[in-house]
């Protein structure tokens, strides 16, 4: 039986930079704090939509399945998208919906019936009022200028298949990685030393005196 949703959580590509890092002496200490941080902030969030039967969760995964590493040498994070995904399909079960590599044109079956819409894919489903069904995205990455990025594209892809209102979708930069990361300070630009800055983490810098 579908559940009734008010609000629909994307999670969009969790690790996919990590995942493509070998070695594990390509990650600093810093690096690996703010991996650690962001791996706490998206499995908090599958909590938080475990924990209200109003809401449900998309994932987009684009990394291939591997086997954990089997030396000291090897980036211990490399897998880490998996376990995301794993935590979410235990604690969501019908109220996951995953895609792979990228949200297609029609993601979902949609029925109309007494005033609400119906989406199914996979043997799953819910149901939503599409003028007040929120979207909140984040994930890997979001492009703000271009509006080019991964996240950028998928919220358009699932927004338009499910006729979300505009004003009822939302990008986290909190949990969002941006496409650049470059810092802007002092009429110049620079790479920080460390990966996985989020939007409002590599803002920060920026605006830093």
């Amino acid at each position: 039986m579908s559940e009734t949703i008010k609000s629909l959580d994307l999670l969009v590509h969790p690790f996919y930079s990590v995942s493509r890092i070998a070695n594990r002496f390509l990650i600093n200490q810093e690096s690996e704090q703010n991996i650690l941080r962001l791996k706490n902030l998206w499995l908090d969030s599958i909590d938080d939509v475990a924990n209200d039967a109003e809401r449900a969760l998309v994932i987009v995964n684009s990394v291939e399945i591997l086997a954990e590493p089997q030396t000291e040498l090897h980036n211990p994070y490399i897998t880490l998208y998996g376990k995301i995904v794993d935590e979410a399909k235990r604690k969501l079960d019908g109220r996951l919906f995953y895609f792979s590599p990228a949200v297609p044109e029609s993601p979902f079956s949609l029925l109309q019936a007494n005033g609400l819409s119906e989406a199914s894919v996979a043997g799953k489903s819910f149901k939503y009022d599409s003028q007040k069904l929120r979207l909140i995205a984040y994930g890997e990455h979001v492009d703000e200028e271009t509006k080019g990025g991964c996240v950028d594209f998928s919220v358009r892809q699932l927004a338009k298949s499910l006729s979300i209102q505009q004003a009822n979708i939302a990008i986290d930069p909190d949990r969002s990685l941006p496409s650049l990361r470059t810092i802007r300070k002092d009429g110049g630009y620079y790479l920080p030393n460390a990966i996985y800055l989020t939007i409002t983490q590599i803002k920060k810098l920026s605006d830093a005196e």
